[in-house]
């Protein structure tokens, strides 16, 4: 019986093919294994930025435990889908198969996106809308938090995936989403009023915030993201109704 010759190119191209089919497997057992803890960790994550966007200091949201965010969202948030008439199509916001990004991409009338709302200690309710946009670098993301006149922000909770510390990725900070608070998205007539302006070009009284130094197109992009957040929710976000 011959011997398999090992300087061959048949048992090279045979033995790096076997190599592969194990590696592809065993990454593939991983993989299944460790969906439930990556689900877990993005609806915790999910969680945490609503909840973040409904309070004055998104700090003390984001150092609490997994117990507390999960009792407290349970209590105090629900949420529905809407098509783009406004008109409720699920009652509850799917955790863990809803894809709010492909939802984005689809601009037909199948578009479904959440409104979550919000019931505080003292019983008011706020409204709760999810963002999407583009920084310099990648996506810039978040969620919106509104009073029950669609026009006054009660909070916001940024993420983002690649802008650069210190001046993008600044968008995350405090000393940045705290000055969103009780600004108005429209003004008097109705005509939507809200800019995110460029670092330094902010006048206090002005219907904004200022903008990170040093981060000319992130904070555009906040600015952008806001403004498309409000026409794609346009069926709520109605000057008409103010």
């Amino acid at each position: 019986m011959s011997k398999f010759n090992k300087d061959s190119n048949v048992y090279t191209i045979g033995f790096l093919a076997i190599l592969a089919l194990v590696v592809a497997l065993t990454l593939g057992v991983l993989s299944q294994s460790l969906k439930p803890l990556s689900d877990a960790n993005i609806k915790l994550d999910t969680r945490k930025k609503i909840l973040m966007s409904c309070v004055s200091d998104p700090n003390s949201v984001a150092t609490k435990d997994e117990t507390w965010i999960n009792d407290t969202y349970e209590n105090a948030i629900s949420g529905i889908l809407i098509d783009i008439n406004g008109d409720t199509v699920a009652d509850v916001v799917p955790e863990g198969s809803y894809d709010f990004r492909n939802e984005v991409k689809n601009k037909g009338d199948a578009r479904q996106i959440p409104i979550y709302s919000y019931t505080d200690e003292k019983d008011s309710t706020y409204y709760i809308v999810q963002m999407i946009g583009m920084g310099l670098w990648d996506e810039i993301n978040g969620y919106l938090c509104i009073g029950s006149d669609w026009n006054t922000i009660k909070g916001v909770a940024f993420d983002h995936k690649g802008e650069t510390p210190g001046l993008g990725a600044e968008l995350v900070k405090p000393w940045f989403t705290s000055q969103f608070i009780n600004k108005k998205l429209f003004d008097q007539e109705g005509n939507y009023a809200f800019k995110v302006y460029k670092a330094g070009k902010y006048t206090s009284g002005e219907n904004g915030v200022d903008g990170m130094s040093g981060a000319t197109l992130t904070t555009e992009g906040v600015d952008m993201m806001v403004r498309a957040t409000v026409d794609m929710y346009s069926s709520k976000f109605n000057p008409v109704n103010l």
